[in-house]
């Protein structure tokens, strides 16, 4: 689905400063689930903006859903193949009433009346946004916002989905309201990227490239990744508070029998290490 080998990028003219995106490999098949996962200043949304073609590669190839990134007379069917949202919803709306905006894209690909009507009660249902059809998007929450720049996205029915820091903004509420619009989609077999500083974020990715200056320093499970605190902290992440909760113990001479990624997972543990007591 996407395949890239040796990608660089660089925003600097000066052959010395090292690239922001630096001679990376990247591959993920359809219908898979990928968390890029990263520092600020990693070169996560750099890389997400070369998947769509608003930044091209300087170097290296890079092939979304069989077309070259780098063939611009299919840069418009390369951008009905892969649907982005961005960190900031506000920046997504053209039109001050929620269906309007949902149908813009519609309209610029010409379907028709009657089709566009049923993609906005569609993707708008997916979001859980329906009855707001008349809303102005720029008075709705945070949460609202974004699920409604999501809808106008799922209307368009891309192959795939890439979020570019789509929680960063949002409360706990909101960030929850998103990721289950993001499992919902996976198992409606679309292909995800999702771009997050949030660990836990990362928890139910099928797999996870974790960024690092601008090169994927590590890749793997959420298992692999996650429970690799050392090499968290050396990206500039923080790890896990499950996972050091677990360490804690293992130092105090309390051994769980797995290191948890999940709390529903550390729960499972403690209670099993009860029983054994």
């Amino acid at each position: 689905m996407i395949h890239g080998n040796d990608i660089t990028f660089s925003y600097s003219i000066n052959t010395k400063d090292p690239p922001i995106i630096n001679h990376v490999d990247f591959n993920v098949d359809a219908g898979e689930f990928i968390a890029i996962l990263g520092a600020n200043g990693s070169g996560k949304s750099t890389f997400c903006k070369l998947l769509n073609g608003l930044l091209l590669p300087q170097s290296g190839k890079l092939t979304v859903a069989d077309i070259d990134v780098h063939n611009t007379d299919k840069l418009w069917e390369l951008r009905r193949k892969i649907g982005m949202v961005f960190q900031n919803p506000d920046n997504q709306f053209v039109s001050s009433v929620v269906a309007q905006d949902i149908a813009f894209g519609l309209e610029n690909y010409e379907f028709s009346r009657e089709e566009i009507d049923k993609r906005i009660t569609q993707s708008l249902e997916m979001v859980n946004m329906q009855g707001f059809e008349n809303a102005c998007p720029h008075n709705l929450s945070g949460g609202q916002k974004q699920r409604i720049a999501i809808a106008g996205i799922l209307a368009l029915h891309p192959d795939i989905i890439v979020f570019d820091e789509a929680t960063s903004m949002l409360d706990p509420i909101g960030r929850k309201e998103v990721l289950d619009i993001i499992q919902q989609q996976k198992a409606f077999g679309k292909t995800i990227i999702m771009v997050t500083h949030y660990i836990e974020e990362a928890v139910f990715a099928d797999k996870i490239y974790l960024m690092h200056q601008g090169t994927f320093s590590a890749y793997g499970t959420p298992f692999d990744i996650l429970t690799n605190s050392e090499r968290l902290i050396q990206s500039g992440m923080l790890p896990l508070t499950v996972v050091k909760l677990y360490e804690d113990l293992k130092k105090m001479g309390i051994c769980l029998e797995h290191c948890p990624i999940t709390i529903a997972e550390f729960v499972e543990e403690l209670c099993q290490l009860r029983q054994k007591m």
